[in-house]
């Protein structure tokens, strides 16, 4: 009998101190303190832009700063915390309170207005601002775009990959409207009495291979940093084969 009392005894400890630190458990996960939780704060940068977040670790309830940077052909139209929308203030900054859960920022962006010239007179010398789709592979579907360099030449060096100038880089910021295929390597067209200098260069365009719509043609001289961009709408014509 008094075998069976102490089992009995020491079976109801047992079960006493299992639901002791059970409690003591879920009070401590609940934080009867009431202090906020942190959560995390992931960032997801773009093809022309970053994004930058006052903080990776926020309270919920906190105030989160986010800041994006642009390449000069583009700006921000949006920035979204999970799928909320962020406050844009009058410094250009987004602001958004932390919910109860890990964050994701993200942004949307959109071209901004033509970069006609830039320092030291580099500008458009030859361009076009609409082009018309064609079908037909004949003299005439290409679309020539030329710029001059101004004062500042750039190095004539020929990449062994594109067979265009090494230091010239040209693309639309929309690739369904101009794929990167459509346009041809850069070639100088003018030489500085150095004989490895351009002081001009054009490419052309296939129009045969691209298709309706609105994009932003960007010229980048890497060379000298600088940045040149048109506007460019296609308009229907002949559909490709």
């Amino acid at each position: 009998m008094t075998n069976i009392k102490k089992t009995f005894i020491s079976l109801f400890s047992v079960l006493f101190l299992s639901l002791f630190v059970f409690l003591f458990a879920a009070c401590n996960e609940e934080d009867p303190n009431n202090n906020p939780k942190s959560y995390n704060v992931t960032i997801e940068d773009g093809n022309w832009y970053d994004i930058r977040c006052s903080s990776k670790i926020v309270q919920e309830g906190s105030t989160v700063t986010v800041t994006v940077e642009t390449e000069p052909f583009v700006e921000v139209d949006k920035v979204f915390a999970n799928k909320n929308e962020c406050t844009k203030g009058n410094d250009g900054k987004f602001t958004f309170t932390m919910p109860s859960e890990d964050v994701k920022i993200t942004a949307t962006i959109k071209d901004t207005d033509e970069i006609l010239s830039a320092s030291d007179g580099m500008y458009w010398s030859e361009s076009q601002s609409e082009l018309t789709i064609t079908g037909e592979e004949i003299y005439y579907h290409y679309a020539t775009f030329e710029v001059s360099f101004g004062t500042d030449f750039v190095n004539n060096s020929i990449s062994s990959i594109t067979n265009g100038m090494l230091y010239i880089d040209v693309f639309a910021t929309n690739e369904n409207v101009i794929p990167t295929d459509a346009i041809s390597p850069v070639k100088a067209t003018s030489m500085a009495s150095n004989n490895w200098q351009a002081t001009a260069a054009s490419f052309t365009i296939d129009l045969t291979k691209i298709k309706e719509g609105t994009t932003t043609l960007v010229f980048i001289d890497t060379d000298n940093d600088r940045i040149i961009s048109k506007r460019i709408t296609v308009i229907s014509g002949e559909t490709n084969n």
